[in-house]
């Protein structure tokens, strides 16, 4: 009896460490076929694959060790009800995933999946017979799953073409048909859709639709982590398709939740390999180009020496980091450019842009005059940076999707501010990085956020981050946002006696503010000189424009850590006019 209780708490044990190992996983399959039972299978609106694709899918994920539930010629409330059945079974699941194959619909920018027995008509209120795509986002965002993931596999012709017998049905704002960009996405979301929006997807001539195989075949693959998955899915359906078709991703650039995991449940093998962060610091482009010839020096010292790790991916991941880094400050300062000239020399011929809403890449002369009318609008911005930016790469570093976010400040006849989040899809012409895919997520009237000024300890990445918030509050015409940069008790170099507190700091920023309303700023230096874990000194070299007056300005800063945010204690500044 006691061998048996053993061997039971044995195999506890190992069942709990095998969990452990593997992700909890759960994935709705949805595959509609028969819209119209009085039609064949390849007249409009049915569609001949779409039960077989979900098949697929079904079983791929169960091989996988997903838990699955598969609808097939669903209705609404079957879809419905399959969404409150992933809700339950999502409870504590690192990964979810919600896979629909049919026809799907764009009205007024909104998009839905398209039930069987759903009117499909634009008479209709779309949300009386359809699924919006929001209400299975809101869904899975309540589930309490981790990394959430949702896969249209829809516009597989268009059963809204006004034609004899046809099914009537016009957008409004997406004439071309196909589904709509997305403006928002929840938290640890991504979406990806077979076909880009405005564009159709091809049902193909054999079982199963081109995307579907492929994407089957990609998720198989125990090496490249979920968000890798997703791209390389993108990338083969463009090529098999000789770019007739090209899948489309968005999600809300948080990526570390699709990184750690592939679909197998488990870390992927090769995620340091071809995954970086990228510095998008105060470092210039001169000293990022300095140290890609530092890196590649290090390459050819450790080949004359014989070394055999001279050809792993450590070299090239990190001279690949580094090209990154000096592109996406070029990049950034020509956001600030008043040149459209500049900021469309980033960009690839024809790249795939979020605001370009016809089908295909968008052209040229789309991008100047979409970057003509911001900066005619907002002729002075500014540009900070939030956290760390990351790059994935691909086809041996010829291609990359690059996460980067930031926060904007725009002056003109209006004035506007948020935060911007943006996936960049880049490949190589020569040596040179290009822009071919542009995708933004813009919160309007967002601050930076306050984490960029918080931290464990002070060092150089963590000031950085106090500098981008410190230059902000520079900006800003309320003297308390800058006054809260410093410790309550300071060594200040414009107080003779003894320290300032803020209610001195106060009077002496609202005397600025009110004599110089328009201010601008721009960080040319800063360095941590010595540093503790809750205390620094720091070099800090800044250009300043107040219109009537403008000149360079050299703080020396004590910084101390304070509830764990970065405080200024002694303040010191030189300024040449």
């Amino acid at each position: 009896m006691r061998k048996l209780s053993l061997l039971l708490s044995l195999l506890v044990y190992l069942t709990a460490g095998f969990q452990l190992l593997h992700a909890k996983r759960v994935a709705l399959v949805i595959g509609n076929a028969i819209y119209d039972p009085a039609k064949p299978m390849r007249e409009q609106p049915n569609l001949h694959n779409t039960r077989e694709d979900a098949d697929l899918v079904a079983s791929t994920f169960k091989k996988l060790g997903f838990d699955v539930i598969l609808l097939k010629d669903a209705k609404k409330s079957s879809i419905q009800q399959g969404l409150a059945q992933l809700k339950i079974k999502g409870k504590g699941a690192n990964i979810g995933l919600v896979y629909f194959s049919g026809h799907g619909m764009e009205v007024n920018g909104a998009n839905y999946v398209c039930p069987i027995g759903a009117r499909l008509s634009s008479r209709a209120d779309p949300e009386v017979f359809h699924v919006s795509l929001t209400s299975i986002l809101h869904s899975m965002e309540i589930s309490g799953i981790k990394a959430k993931m949702v896969v249209l596999d829809c516009c597989r012709n268009d059963p809204f073409q006004k034609s004899q017998k046809s099914i009537e049905v016009e957008t409004t704002s997406n004439k071309s048909g196909g589904l709509a960009v997305l403006d928002r996405i929840p938290h640890s979301t991504l979406v990806m859709y077979a076909a880009g929006p405005g564009q159709f997807a091809t049902s193909g001539s054999g079982e199963n639709s081109p995307f579907t195989e492929i994407f089957c075949s990609v998720i198989k693959d125990p090496k490249i982590s979920c968000f890798e998955a997703f791209f390389q899915v993108s990338d083969h359906v463009k090529r098999k398709t000789g770019a007739r078709q090209q899948p489309w991703v968005k999600f809300d650039g948080a990526a570390d939740a699709f990184r750690q995991y592939t679909f197998h449940g488990t870390a992927p093998a090769d995620n340091d390999s071809n995954a970086g962060v990228v510095s998008t610091g105060n470092q210039d482009s001169s000293a990022m180009s300095e140290e890609i010839a530092r890196i590649e020096r290090e390459r050819q010292d450790a080949l004359a020496n014989g070394s055999t790790a001279v050809n792993s991916a450590d070299f090239r991941l990190k001279k690949e980091n580094e090209s990154l880094s000096v592109f996406l400050r070029g990049w950034l300062a020509n956001q600030e450019s008043n040149s459209e000239f500049a900021w469309v020399s980033d960009f690839a011929a024809k790249p795939q842009y979020c605001y370009w809403k016809k089908p295909g890449g968008a052209p040229t002369s789309f991008l100047f005059k979409d970057r003509r009318e911001l900066i005619e609008r907002y002729p002075n911005r500014t540009y900070t940076i939030i956290g760390d930016a990351t790059a994935q790469f691909f086809n041996d570093f010829q291609r990359a999707v690059v996460v980067v976010s930031y926060h904007y400040e725009y002056r003109g006849k209006r004035t506007a501010n948020g935060n911007s989040f943006n996936t960049l899809g880049l490949k190589k012409n020569g040596n040179q990085w290009k822009i071919s895919s542009y995708d933004e997520t813009v919160r309007k009237n967002a601050r930076l956020p306050t984490s960029q000024a918080s931290s464990n300890s002070i060092n150089q990445a963590s000031a950085n981050a106090f500098a981008a918030q410190w230059l902000l509050n520079n900006k800003s015409n309320n003297a308390s946002d800058w006054v809260s940069d410093f410790a309550p008790s300071v060594k200040y170099g414009y107080k003779k006696n003894g320290n300032a507190n803020h209610t001195y700091l106060l009077k002496d920023r609202q005397e600025l503010i009110t004599k110089f309303p328009k201010r601008s700023y721009e960080i040319l230096n800063f360095k941590v000189l010595s540093q503790g874990p809750n205390s620094a000194t720091a070099n800090l070299v800044y250009t300043y424009d107040y219109g009537r007056a403008k000149g360079k300005s050299a703080l020396k800063l004590g910084l101390a850590l304070i509830s764990g945010h970065i405080k200024i204690t002694s303040f010191d500044e030189t300024v040449s006019k």
